[in-house]
């Protein structure tokens, strides 16, 4: 799909119609927003209630976006991480 888009800076008088505003250009492809992936990354990363997220402007979840740590799924906990685990948490109560 083409669209046309009003380019972001305004031209000098003069140029563009002598209006002061900037001619169209064409723009190829325009990528839809990512909602699924925002949506997911705020309500199970960031931990955000709905109201939070829809009430949040662009730039405030871009800022999270971009300053939130993301934490890789596939890693796992050392051998002796797992065992601490197992000894803190057994899956039956110690026999008295």
């Amino acid at each position: 799909m083409v669209r046309l888009h009003r380019a972001s800076k305004r031209c000098e008088p003069g140029r563009g119609g002598g209006r002061g505003i900037a001619p169209f250009r064409r723009v190829e492809r325009v990528e839809p927003f990512p909602w699924a992936e925002v949506l997911h990354f705020c309500l199970n990363h960031l931990r955000w209630p709905p109201q939070t997220v829809w009430a949040a402007t662009p730039r405030e979840v871009a800022a999270a976006l971009t300053s939130a740590p993301v934490t890789h799924k596939g890693s796992r906990p050392a051998r002796s991480g797992l065992e601490a685990l197992l000894r803190r948490y057994p899956d039956r109560p110690a026999s008295a």
